[in-house]
């Protein structure tokens, strides 16, 4: 499965896991709240999503969680933020799912 989405659903997608969560949450538990109860998709594709913003560094990765890199609570994203979700984004089953 193929999934491109822009640099903006990316960032409603994590603000969206991070104000329902806290800053901070289990990969496990991310996985399961945005694949089960907001039904974003299977969770294979939403570890590989999780792949693409730790690679995009919209997130942090300490140990088995997850931590917001940007301020998931605010409208505004600095020019840095923007730049690097600018585009597409294209997740497929060359991205390695996050475990």
């Amino acid at each position: 499965m193929v999934v491109v989405m822009n640099g903006r659903d990316l960032v409603l997608l994590l603000a969206h896991l991070f104000r329902a969560t806290g800053r901070r949450v289990d990969i496990d538990r991310a996985i399961e709240f945005l694949s089960f109860d907001c039904r974003y998709g299977l969770p294979s594709t939403i570890r590989r999503v999780l792949t693409v913003a730790l690679q995009k560094e919209m997130i942090r990765r300490l140990d088995g969680e997850i931590e917001a890199a940007f301020l998931y609570d605010k409208q505004d994203l600095t020019p840095i933020e923007m730049a690097k979700i600018a585009g597409r984004l294209r997740v497929d089953a060359s991205t390695e799912p996050i475990h």
